[in-house]
């Protein structure tokens, strides 16, 4: 119930704190702790009111007031955090301890860097709905605006000129701490001290706060001594250790997970790297100078600069790794590294610096060859998804045509070659989704890569997208219609269009894509390009073959480019393929039965056999008792349309009406038997 009225409203403090007192005074206990350990003190201090701090502290235990919740915060961390120097300054006159630290080795001081992170979710908010269509809330964090009157403001609002908006509060709170002892070089369990997480969170008051506190911290070149820089100096100077000296064992940093730096045969280099912090960057510098080899190499052939090259990373914990290595790159570079040694697994510096535009522009600028390595650093570029990267690479002189051998991107891609177009029109590896792609896939395309690259014997890149491709990757092609040859045809005569109505993919609103939108099959996008839509290819077969003999194309497809092109479908739908076979026969044998009426409509022959002598019936009668649908390319097996089985029996009734063939249905593939109806189902 007190903590209740702590919460109380959003809009100040003015209503709240006589509500609080009288709690109190009826004998609420404001020391008991809720299940994550959080006191009253606590929940006042995150939701800024500062008149019930001032109330808690005066009657609370000094343990109450330093206790921890279950995530080792404080009162004083979350008052540091929301930015409200009055409850800071309250806490501490109280005997808030400035030295405790969260689970993640963060003191108050630290506390305030998150302000901004704080403010941003208090913005998101009040301008946010949650997935009922409700405006959400939070009853720890106060939204930052209101829609109240103006007499409402005046009286119970607090004075715009405090307002909690107001970011110069943070600095207050920052100097408050330091006047009271707070450590600026204390470190939390990554290695970081207040100032790195004022530079991460961009909290530039709290920086500036910091600087002009302590001149001696030089933010103008981010640079800070630590105790880790002494006793690197104390080891080299007092105890003369072997600057290069190696690794004999694997020394991981928190965990087993295997990390570069680590390795056997490491130096002091490759451990400085790493640059998590600003002073391994300083320790660098000091062991070049020092005399320490700058190219030296682990059991895996890494230099320094290719740890460096890594760029900033986020480990499995939300934390990130690495936060100074872009310039760490370029420190080491300009020590003299070598941007072009070759690790054992065949990549250089600039293969790793694939998530790194600075990255990878410092070490071209630097003379990386984009021939080093057994492959181009465009596939790194392309499978990181990194459009700025490959940009730079290609802006470089990089290969847009250029190939790779070792690349697996599916098990249905086998003897086809991997070229950069063709690799960036895939998702290649986990977590990794196509929209994601585009950007890259349109560059490549734009700079003027081949699309009609043969692939093997068989099929070139565009002809296998526009077969195997995703949806999205196929659609990033059409954006760039007007670079593609919609007539050039693949080694087996087929042109774009023809590839395309063989389409093993899913379109969007189908299927296991159900829940998304419909949207305009490819097929119909590529006639509204102009494709030609009468066109054969080798084995003699026009669109319509393709696209009835399509078990993975959607109905929907089909029925509207019948509707689309009537005319057209009518000049292909006698027309007979090397083996014989007329679009209505492939239809019959993938049966849908509203598409075989379609047919009909528009003057398909119903006498005439296919080539192995199965007439309409035949084909109706072998299909109706099947569940699901016929598939090829979809893992997923798929029922029929809803209906399905009542529009088999209508057309059966129809061509047997017509007195086109016996009435006879397939008991087994080589042997039929006359009968009147297709068999009941089970």
């Amino acid at each position: 119930i007190f903590k209740s009225s702590v919460i109380g409203s959003s809009n100040g403090n003015a209503n709240i704190v006589p509500s609080s007192s009288k709690v109190l005074a009826a004998g609420a206990d404001p020391s008991i702790l809720s299940k994550d350990n959080r006191s009253a003190l606590h929940v006042a201090c995150r939701d800024r009111k500062t008149g019930v701090v001032y109330l808690l502290a005066s009657k609370l235990r000094q343990d109450v007031i330093d206790k921890q919740d279950s995530s080792g915060r404080t009162a004083l961390h979350d008052a540091c955090t929301s930015g409200q120097p009055e409850s800071v300054y309250r806490l501490l006159k109280s005997g808030a301890n400035i030295n405790y630290k969260n689970y993640k080795g963060r003191t108050p001081l630290h506390a305030c860097a998150e302000y901004p992170l704080e403010q941003s979710l208090s913005l998101l908010q009040e301008h946010s709905k949650n997935v009922y269509g409700n405006c959400s809330s939070d009853q720890y964090r106060p939204v930052l605006s209101s829609d109240h009157p103006a007499w409402y403001k005046s009286n119970y609002e607090t004075n715009p000129h405090l307002s909690d908006q107001d970011s110069s509060r943070i600095a207050v709170v920052v100097k408050e701490l330091l006047m009271a002892g707070a450590d600026v070089n204390e470190f939390d369990k990554n290695g970081q001290t207040p100032l790195d997480l004022s530079l991460l969170f961009d909290c530039r008051e709290m920086l500036s706060a910091l600087r002009s506190a302590h001149p001696d911290i030089k933010c103008q070149k981010l640079e800070r001594r630590s105790p880790n820089l002494k006793m690197l100096k104390l080891l080299v100077q007092k105890c003369n250790i072997d600057i290069n000296a190696r690794s004999r064992e694997h020394q991981y940093r928190y965990s087993s997970y295997e990390s570069n730096y680590g390795d056997l045969e490491s130096k002091g280099l490759h451990w400085l790297a790493s640059a998590d912090s600003f002073w391994q960057l300083e320790g660098i510098q000091y062991l070049v100078e020092k005399g320490a080899d700058i190219n030296p190499t682990n059991e895996k052939a890494q230099t320094p600069l290719y740890i460096a090259a890594a760029g900033t990373t986020e480990n499995n914990i939300g934390s990130y790794e690495g936060v100074w290595r872009s310039q760490c790159v370029d420190l080491l570079l300009g020590l003299g590294a070598d941007s072009n040694i070759v690790a054992k697994n065949g990549l250089t510096p600039l293969h790793k610096a694939e998530s790194s535009a600075d990255i990878t522009r410092s070490l071209l600028g630097a003379g990386a060859d984009l021939s080093a390595g057994k492959t181009s650093p465009i596939f790194n570029a392309i499978m990181a998804q990194n459009a700025e990267v490959l940009t730079a690479i290609l802006d470089a002189g990089g290969d847009v045509n250029a190939v790779a051998d070792s690349i697996t991107i599916k098990p249905s891609v086998t003897d086809q070659a991997r070229t950069a177009l063709f690799c960036a029109s895939f998702t290649l590896g986990l977590n990794r989704h196509m929209p994601d792609s585009i950007p890259q896939i349109k560059l490549i395309i734009n700079r003027g890569a081949d699309m009609y690259a043969p692939l093997n014997d068989r099929e070139t890149l565009i002809h296998y997208l526009f077969e195997h491709g995703e949806y999205e990757a196929i659609c990033a092609y059409l954006d760039c219609h007007d670079k593609i040859n919609f007539d050039a045809r693949d080694q087996l005569g087929r042109t774009i269009i023809l590839a395309a109505c063989n389409w093993t993919g899913v379109a969007p609103g189908y299927n296991h894509k159900h829940w998304f939108a419909k949207e305009s099959p490819l097929v119909m996008r590529l006639l509204e390009y102009g494709a030609n839509m009468m066109a054969v290819s080798n084995d003699g077969r026009n669109a319509l073959h393709y696209l009835l003999d399509n078990p993975d194309i959607e109905q929907d497809t089909i029925m509207q480019v019948l509707e689309k092109e009537p005319e057209a479908c009518k000049k292909m739908l006698n027309h007979k393929d090397n083996e014989g076979y007329t679009p209505f026969h492939i239809a019959l044998r993938v049966l849908r039965p509203e598409v075989c009426f379609r047919l009909l409509d528009l003057g398909a022959g119903l006498i005439d056999p296919d080539p192995t002598g199965a007439t309409a019936l035949h084909h109706i009668a072998s299909q109706y008792l099947q569940q699901h649908r016929p598939q090829r390319g979809q893992d997923l097996q798929q029922k029929h349309l809803d209906g399905h089985h009542e529009k088999v029996l209508k057309l059966w009734n129809f061509v047997s009406a017509t007195g086109a063939g016996e009435l006879c249905v397939l008991v087994s593939e080589f042997a039929v038997v006359p009968c009147e109806v297709p068999m009941s189902r089970a």
